[in-house]
């Protein structure tokens, strides 16, 4: 399904229920299983998984979402960094009288620094999350196609809803990866623009009800 493309497949030792892909822009990809989803799905489930995470790579769906959370990242670094420069210039303008001058200075630059960083964020995520949705569907499709076994799908994204996803630690940025969002939100499970807009997964009732039909 995937052509020339290599794929290495990887174990990540967690009791967490999930599965995700990653794509460099050198073409190639890693599909990614916990060993909870190992311990909970049966073969056929299994299968289902691997041919959604496989349709994401075939569709460029990974290294878009991988580029994606690429520039989160240093969106957010470069945001956190100004932050922490824009405090301590206030600091030393308020007790360092000498160097009132050059803190406003910098203080001016980490401000435009900052909300260059923070529109570039908001604008980047926006844009990323018009479309997760949509790619979800369209990987669950592609899916059925490859493993020919709808129903294995559907019973796989069920066990996967109804347990742990995955890492309290991950940060939220990271959560489109998956095949299910590792944070439990009621955002996904939700419908209309705000929910379309502002969450990373469809949700799993209307995937469920699609596989099924």
């Amino acid at each position: 399904a995937t052509g020339v493309r290599p794929i290495r497949p990887l174990i990540v030792p967690s009791t967490g229920t999930n599965a995700f892909s990653l794509e460099d822009w050198k073409d190639r990809g890693v599909i990614g299983v916990t060993e909870g989803l190992l311990a909970k799905l049966d073969r056929s489930e299994l299968s289902a998984v691997v041919a959604h995470e496989a349709a994401h790579l075939v569709n460029d769906d990974s290294k878009l979402t991988t580029t994606a959370c690429l520039l989160f990242g240093v969106f957010a670094g470069i945001s956190s960094r100004m932050s922490s420069l824009l405090s301590s210039s206030a600091g030393v303008r308020r007790y360092g009288h000498s160097r009132r001058r050059d803190s406003g200075g910098v203080a001016l630059v980490a401000l435009l620094l900052w909300l260059i960083a923070t529109l570039g964020y908001l604008v980047t995520k926006l844009l990323y999350l018009c479309i997760s949705r949509k790619r979800e569907f369209l990987a669950d499709a592609y899916a059925v196609q490859m493993c020919k076994d709808p129903l294995s799908l559907a019973e796989a994204l069920n066990k996967i809803s109804g347990g742990y996803r995955g890492w309290v630690e991950l940060p939220k940025e990271f959560s489109s990866l998956f095949i299910l969002n590792p944070h439990l939100s009621k955002l996904d499970e939700m419908s209309g623009f705000f929910a379309d807009l502002f969450s990373t997964h469809p949700p799993v009732s209307e995937r469920i009800k699609r596989l099924l039909n």
